[in-house]
């Protein structure tokens, strides 16, 4: 197979090495392996098959083409298939100047994916595309890797919804056994890493690097160039170990918002407030100066796998209405609100409805439409438009009045 290309190759190089093990013993290298090879061969594709892919031309999709990348969606599939994703990163040992710079080339995998499998389906193989698309899904499961964080994980949840996307549009007219290949390979995924372990595993692991820098200093100078951000040499208003007790309040406040968050919704609603006070007051009354630098935002990462949770589960829901209609409808409930979704007939097919609100830093009921239609806007104001044959969009028409929705 064709060396990775050497720019690819330098910015998605692991930032740490592998022992004298063999990859057959570590497979999360070897599934990291196969994408870093898929990511050196598009990184090879010439400028007019690259602008096919990023641009999701559709219409460019020869056959030709798809013979051309055939070795790009093979990796995938491959590293899919072991499951296990190690990209070799070690917050810990790396703090902020680690290197994900695979987030980037990852995201252009699954879109170019998702247009393949698309156009397959479109094209008569609807096996084969099912099978491209579920890939993508499983891909963007295997992006957090072993050793997660935030960033990372969201951008998986935000992958995953492209394939999902695209399922879901072409969904009311697939044949019924390529729905029941789908329905039956989606319980194979691999399991997507949860918020909790984001925090426990990659955001705690960069303030256990920097107690790791203050514990090292020696000098009240070495001191200083431990700390974050910091540009001069001079001391700081802190002791060393001043600074290591804010280390550990941190650590404590991360692993104190992974319980949380693995709390049902409600109560985690009824104790959010009490958590998020306890930090601002960190913040304002500048009893922690180091939080405000190590501490993300934690406002709005519940809503993050809130919405993947809610987006796969109404995926499956269109998929049981599509096999076995209402009764298969009903037997997919919604995660958090323990009742079927809400079910609303569009002209062309259906649109399913979260009874599940997002938490108030976004603050809408989450959709997913089924047929030829596309969700836009946001803070309350989901709204679903139809896509016409020219590529444009409508607004969607229900087959019912709005006040007497179809509603199971």
């Amino acid at each position: 197979k064709p060396a990775m290309a050497p720019a690819t190759a330098a910015a998605a190089t692991p930032t740490t090495t592998a022992s004298s093990a063999s990859l057959a013993e570590m497979p999360g290298w070897k599934a990291a392996t196969h994408f870093f090879i898929a990511m050196g061969l598009l990184d090879r594709l010439s400028e007019a098959d690259r602008k096919v892919w990023d641009d999701q031309n559709l219409a460019a999709v020869t056959p030709e083409y798809l013979a051309r990348i055939e070795l790009i969606l093979d990796e995938v599939r491959q590293g899919v298939a072991c499951k296990d994703c190690d990209w070799g990163i070690d917050m810990a040992a790396d703090g902020p100047g680690v290197t994900l710079s695979h987030l980037s080339v990852a995201r252009s995998l699954v879109r170019g994916m998702t247009l393949v499998g698309t156009c397959k389906i479109k094209r008569g193989r609807e096996q084969e595309g099912v099978a491209d698309l579920i890939a993508a899904m499983a891909f963007s499961r295997c992006i957090p890797g072993k050793q997660c964080c935030l960033m990372s994980l969201i951008t998986g949840h935000v992958n995953e919804a492209m394939p999902i996307g695209a399922i879901a549009e072409m969904l009311p007219k697939l044949k019924p056994e390529t729905v029941r290949q789908l329905s039956a390979s989606l319980p194979a995924l691999p399991e997507r890493q949860s918020m909790a372990a984001a925090y426990r595993s990659g955001e705690k692991a960069m303030t256990l690097w920097f107690r790791k820098r203050v514990e090292g200093a020696t000098t009240p100078e070495g001191l200083a160039k431990a700390f974050p951000g910091s540009a001069s040499s001079g001391p700081l208003p802190w002791s060393k170990d001043q600074l290591i007790s804010m280390c550990k309040e941190c650590e404590s406040l991360f692993d104190a918002w992974a319980a949380l968050l693995e709390k049902p919704l409600d109560q985690f609603l009824r104790e959010e407030p009490a958590f998020h006070a306890k930090v601002q007051s960190l913040l304002k009354e500048k009893k922690n100066s180091l939080a405000g630098l190590i501490l993300p935002a934690f406002e709005r990462s519940r809503n993050h796998e809130i919405r993947a949770q809610l987006q796969f589960a109404m995926l499956r829901a269109g998929i049981a209405y599509a096999l076995e209609g209402e009764k298969g409808f009903k037997s997919i409930l919604d995660p958090h609100a323990d009742q079927p979704f809400k079910f609303e007939k569009l002209n062309k097919g259906f649109v399913l409805s979260a009874l599940t609100v997002l938490l108030p830093a976004d603050g809408q009921q989450e959709k997913l439409p089924f047929g030829p239609y596309r969700k836009s806007g946001s803070n309350g104001n989901l709204e679903i438009h139809e896509i016409l044959e020219d590529g444009s969009t409508a607004p969607a028409a229900a087959t019912v009045d709005d006040s007497v929705r179809n509603v199971f």
